[in-house]
């Protein structure tokens, strides 16, 4: 742990910024376009409309980013603000680790990304880029959320990811899709479980406990008035799996998908409103169905669900949510003639970023 002074330093910074009376809900939207919820909304989007290739690659350096950020999570096990200080009001409930800040990280690698993806139109991508991730990172301090050093631990990592997957992640495509069929199933299924594995190995490695107290600052420091203080205690667990379960099957869900996309020759969206649209509402109702329902299902056939049963459907429904979006919608929209296949002469250029 980095230690009460400079928690202190953090602190103060922060309950100074919450004296300033700015409005909450400005800023609780703000920080909302560095939550997953928003991603799993702006990556399809990208993957369907804009240019599959990009699409592929947010989602890649998205799970890079947030695998890497909850990896030094849980080496720091470093507390939020309003975990340790009665000054600072929380208004947003967190139960993960402070630092690096996964907002700010995030904020880096994605938006980021983007104004990489589009730098040929020069100030008109870099300079929002810029604001929005400001303007990201400034939220977590107004909701109390982060220290400023968690700010600075994240913008410095996700500056590295950044660069690092840049400049790899075409080769990395290159080779996989070069890969024989089995081989692009096998693969990402093993990778993910190892990546699991050293979470997990990583989890059992720490040796002492977090300060009861933070447990109590962090489900009473919230600012919802009607919160159920039961439910949040019961939902604090800085050192939960969920998030690398998360992850890992998303990776494998993706190698999966784009195997069986390659043999049904990709696709290809029509722009027709009418063809956009329909993609829009069908691929999203997939993506909000195989979010839901296989949980409501287990909660409904279960009273306790066992923690081993709960990390095996988080699994299962992060993977079908990748394949559905990368493989089944694609296909559904072909099959509605809002989208065809591509021609063996412009299979090549499908993983390939303009």
């Amino acid at each position: 742990m980095l230690g009460e002074g400079i928690w202190k330093w953090g602190a103060d910074i922060v309950a100074e910024i919450q004296t300033w009376g700015l409005p909450i809900i400005p800023f609780e939207l703000v920080t909302y376009l560095g939550n997953e919820t928003f991603y799993f909304i702006l990556v399809p989007i990208f993957f369907w409309f804009v240019q599959p290739a990009i699409g592929i690659r947010l989602l890649g350096i998205l799970l890079f980013s947030s695998y890497s950020n909850s990896f030094f999570k849980l080496v720091l096990t470093e507390p939020r603000p309003y975990w340790v200080s009665s000054e600072i009001k929380g208004y947003v409930f967190e139960s993960s680790y402070g630092i690096p800040s996964g907002h700010s990280q995030n904020a880096v690698t994605i938006w980021g990304y983007l104004a990489y993806a589009f730098r040929k139109r020069g100030a008109m991508v870099f300079v929002p880029a810029i604001v929005l991730i400001s303007l990201i990172c400034f939220s977590r301090l107004v909701l109390g959320v982060h220290f400023p050093q968690d700010i600075i631990g994240g913008l410095l990592l996700g500056a590295v990811c950044l660069y690092v997957y840049i400049r790899t992640t075409d080769s990395v495509l290159g080779w996989f899709e070069s890969l024989p069929f089995a081989r692009k199933i096998i693969y990402p299924l093993v990778i993910s479980m190892v990546l699991i594995a050293l979470a997990f190995g990583l989890n059992q490695f720490i040796d002492h406990k977090d300060p009861e107290n933070w447990q109590t600052m962090a489900t009473m420091a919230v600012g919802l008035e009607s919160a159920d203080l039961a439910k949040l205690k019961d939902a604090f667990d800085p050192r939960s799996m969920d998030i690398f379960i998360s992850i890992s099957a998303t990776l494998a869900g993706l190698g999966v998908a784009l195997a069986l996309s390659y043999r049904k020759n990709y696709f290809h969206l029509d722009r027709r409103p009418l063809a956009i649209l329909g993609a829009f509402l069908v691929g999203f109702l997939g993506i909000g169905i195989f979010r839901v329902v296989p949980k409501l299902l287990v909660d409904g056939l279960f009273d306790e669900v066992h923690p081993l049963l709960e990390g095996i459907v988080r699994y299962v429904r992060y993977f079908l949510i990748i394949v559905w979006a990368a493989y089944w919608a694609p296909q559904v929209f072909k099959a509605f003639g809002w989208a065809r296949s591509l021609e063996k002469n412009e299979m090549s250029g499908f993983l390939k970023a303009n």
